[in-house]
């Protein structure tokens, strides 16, 4: 974002694109306002800096449907924060790397026309299901009518449930009492997921968080896991994932010499990608934690850790055992230790 926030600025419009290569590429032809995600989607995160220089974003997909899923899921966070958003595909390439260095002209005019994300949506859905009978219209309007009911905007929103009335051949009405049903149901689940996870975000959650985002955004990640890990194991980690995207880490330093985002989260089993988007950039805001150093935030992390197993070994029913007496001696001789070196720091 730093080599293209000026010609965002300008332009007042930036062009989202998934890989790396697709930026160098689009840059080296003189289209220098576009940016690459720094994940497998677009975080809330990625779009609060962007939206510091325009509220106009253009997606630039890849042709496979991977990729198209993976920028428009960030499409909810995108309304909340009020941008505007458009997209232009390459029917003669598989990405804008690609597209840019085969017809430079052709790609020119192509980012010049970007189409409105939400008629792509109801388009791609169309072609998806193109037989002219019930199931496939409700198909259509099952995946179509969720997305539209995140529209926030009333008039924008008014303006596609006339569409997909047209299309699904119902009226305007039926599709507004779906939208109604939808949102009702999702503010149902927000309300009893907010209810779930508000008591579980400790001190202990915050700082695997900010330490993992510290990790992920350092030149060389695997490196500074590396430095740390003689500090920190990987039972420390209260959240299971994060225990594993930090394993994975430090598997994924031992294969490679060099540190690549884009391949590391190529590397990551589905079910972590989306919590490693969350991770990502959660550093790169003002934080209680900015003005720490790694070697505090790491050895306040152990110290956590390790009340939680004395807590855990006392909190056992049944009589404490010369080897947990044993366990609980070392874990606290330990806690001595890492006590004394904060107050070093």
């Amino acid at each position: 974002i730093d080599l293209a926030k000026e010609d965002i600025k300008t332009q007042k419009n930036a062009f989202i694109v998934e890989g790396e290569f697709d930026v160098i590429s689009a840059h080296q032809y003189g289209f220098n306002n576009f940016v690459a995600i720094k994940g497998s989607a677009l975080t809330k995160e990625q779009l609060m800096l962007l939206k510091r220089y325009t509220n106009h974003l253009t997606l630039a997909l890849d042709t496979d449907l991977a990729g198209q899923e993976a920028l428009v899921r960030g499409l909810e966070e995108a309304e909340q924060l009020d941008f505007e958003i458009e997209i232009v595909s390459f029917d003669y390439a598989k990405d804008p790397d690609e597209a840019v260095n085969k017809d430079p002209v052709k790609f020119k005019k192509i980012i010049k026309k970007p189409i409105p994300i939400y008629d792509f949506i109801i388009e791609f859905t169309k072609k998806k299901y193109p037989d002219d009978d019930p199931f496939s219209k409700k198909k259509i309007g099952d995946e179509t009518i969720p997305i539209i009911a995140k529209i926030i905007n009333p008039i924008v929103q008014s303006y596609y449930v006339k569409k997909i009335a047209e299309i699904l051949n119902v009226t305007e009405v039926s599709i507004e009492r779906l939208i109604k049903k939808f949102n009702q149901r999702k503010k149902y689940a927000t309300i009893n997921s907010f209810v779930k996870k508000k008591s579980k975000t400790s001190r202990e959650v915050l700082l695997e968080n900010y330490i993992l985002s510290l990790m992920f955004q350092d030149k060389n990640p695997y490196l500074l896991a590396e430095k740390n890990i003689s500090v920190i194991e990987f039972s420390d980690f209260i959240i299971p994932s994060h225990q594993k995207l930090f394993q994975h880490l430090i598997d994924y330093g031992k294969k490679y010499e060099d540190f690549n985002l884009n391949k590391f989260i190529n590397t990551l089993p589905q079910e972590l990608k989306p919590i490693f988007d969350e991770i990502y950039l959660y550093a790169s805001f003002d934080h209680e934690f900015k003005d720490e150093s790694m070697e505090k935030l790491v050895l306040e992390m152990k110290k956590l850790s390790l009340k939680r197993k004395i807590k855990e070994i006392l909190s056992g029913t049944e009589e404490i055992e010369k080897e947990k007496q044993d366990n609980l001696l070392r874990i606290t001789q330990q806690l001595k230790e890492v006590e004394k070196k904060l107050l070093s720091l």
